[in-house]
């Protein structure tokens, strides 16, 4: 069986990415437009998990602060210095885990924050994913700020911080 790996993401990709955003994040629910935006904004930070049949995932991430944007909500425009790459989302579907997607994709990512200037990646942990995204040398970061806007991801969402120099 061919194991999947990240790609970069098209416009005729978002059709898949909603399916499985809908299937993945139940309790999350994004607009389309979100996605359709996030890609408009900033492509370099757009992965498709592709598989023998066809994307089993994706990830999102664009330049941004240290303020998580509140989810389901559009963006309109990037900031010029940004304080971090933040990994928007990324859902696969249960076929794909254990393949080393997460691995994968960190790398990736720390490439492209390097490549922006962003010093750090960041991620909005939900569900039961903070112990996981540790593996990869993330850690929780908070303040009341960063608490109010956690709001629209649930009681137990932790925002998480990556810096670029960490081995």
């Amino acid at each position: 069986m061919t194991r999947p790996f990240w790609r970069p993401m098209r416009p005729d990709d978002l059709p898949a990415v909603n399916a499985v955003a809908d299937r993945v994040h139940e309790a999350y629910p994004e607009d389309p437009q979100v996605f359709t935006e996030r890609l408009a904004l900033f492509p370099a930070g757009c992965r498709v998990a592709e598989g023998p049949q066809g994307p089993l995932g994706y990830a999102v991430a664009h330049p941004w602060g240290l303020l998580p944007p509140p989810l389901d909500s559009l963006l309109k425009r990037l900031p010029s210095a940004p304080d971090c790459l933040y990994l928007h989302d990324v859902a696969l579907l249960p076929e794909t885990r254990g393949a080393g997607m997460g691995e994968a994709l960190v790398a990736d990512l720390l490439a492209l924050a390097a490549q922006i200037g962003a010093p750090r990646l960041a991620l909005t942990a939900v569900y039961e994913t903070p112990r996981y995204w540790s593996r990869f040398g993330f850690t929780p970061y908070r303040t009341p700020e960063i608490d109010a806007k956690l709001a629209s991801y649930g009681p137990t969402a932790q925002f998480m911080v990556r810096p670029l120099d960490q081995e």
